[in-house]
């Protein structure tokens, strides 16, 4: 999850420039700004400031308009 959080970092730092995302999952698009939204929900996730639900093996953290699904190992 750590490489994964600078990664979202370093997206976030640049999302001015962006004018849409193509997620892989659920929606073909998304605004930018969800990528600032998505910054602030991992470092609520790594600061344990957030619940997490688990299901089927992993644990899922919901926010305002997606959710992180992370491996429970």
């Amino acid at each position: 999850f750590a490489a994964y959080t600078r990664s979202v970092a370093r997206l976030a730092a640049i999302e001015s420039q962006i004018t849409i995302l193509l997620p892989s999952h659920n929606v073909p698009f998304a605004d930018p700004i969800f990528l600032l939204r998505l910054a602030t929900a991992v470092e609520e996730v790594n600061q344990h400031k957030v619940k997490s639900r688990v299901t089927e093996g992993h644990r899922e953290y919901t926010f305002d308009g997606f959710s992180l699904l992370l491996s429970n190992k």
